[in-house]
């Protein structure tokens, strides 16, 4: 079990960096690992570790897998970080608008959508290289 859970923090700040693009407190990918073994058990939480150790983009991988199958387990380990993510203060300015800054969205919102794009033929090319990239 030790492995699986040292594996799974690893995996939690890998799914973390990907997300928010910033490293997470130790205690956030201890309750990753934690919630991982509780919702999806010791042997499916390790199903995706050739994907981690390979180094594939999570989110374009996921981003396209969702499409395929909103039920995936890739989609639900990002779920699960994203609840633990949200819940943390210093992660609040990521999840809630405090200012208003109606022109900066008006520009950053093309460049998410060709961004969205390009994650997403990029996921497909994973998804079709094999059953986890």
């Amino acid at each position: 079990m030790g492995d699986a859970r040292q594996y799974l923090e690893r995996e939690g700040g890998i799914i973390y960096r990907a997300l928010l693009g910033k490293d997470p407190a130790a205690v956030l990918v201890e309750r990753y690992a934690e919630a991982n073994l509780r919702k999806f058990g010791e042997e499916k939480s390790m199903e995706l570790r050739r994907l981690v150790e390979r180094g594939v983009d999570i989110e374009a991988l996921e981003f396209a897998w969702r499409l395929r199958d909103p039920l995936n387990l890739l989609t639900g380990k990002v779920h699960v970080m994203i609840y633990l993510a949200e819940a943390r203060p210093e992660n609040f300015p990521l999840f809630f608008n405090t200012r208003k800054r109606r022109l900066i969205a008006c520009m950053v919102i093309p460049w998410h959508f060709l961004r969205s794009v390009y994650k997403g033929i990029k996921g497909i090319i994973l998804l079709k290289r094999g059953p986890y990239a």
